[in-house]
């Protein structure tokens, strides 16, 4: 979204945080699921996302996104 606030995140600017997302979904593309904790922190509270949302006025619509990932991340990685 243009004029998002990266200030309370570690992402300098959307490029930055565009290119973390993207190594992501280049490795699912491969064939590999990334490993729980680089895609997880995505979504926990306080990450760089949350952070940008809540400062840049859509963090109603990131709390949905990562209630779903909430929902699905015991599929993808089964406890134990």
């Amino acid at each position: 979204m243009p004029g998002n606030d990266f200030a309370w995140s570690h992402w300098e600017n959307v490029r930055a945080a565009v290119v973390d997302i993207e190594m992501l979904i280049e490795e699912i593309e491969k064939g590999h699921i990334p490993e729980n904790d680089k895609v997880g922190i995505l979504f926990a509270p306080t990450s760089d996302i949350q952070e940008v949302s809540i400062s840049s006025g859509w963090g109603d619509v990131f709390l949905k996104v990562a209630e779903k990932y909430d929902e699905i991340e015991t599929l993808v990685w089964p406890l134990g």
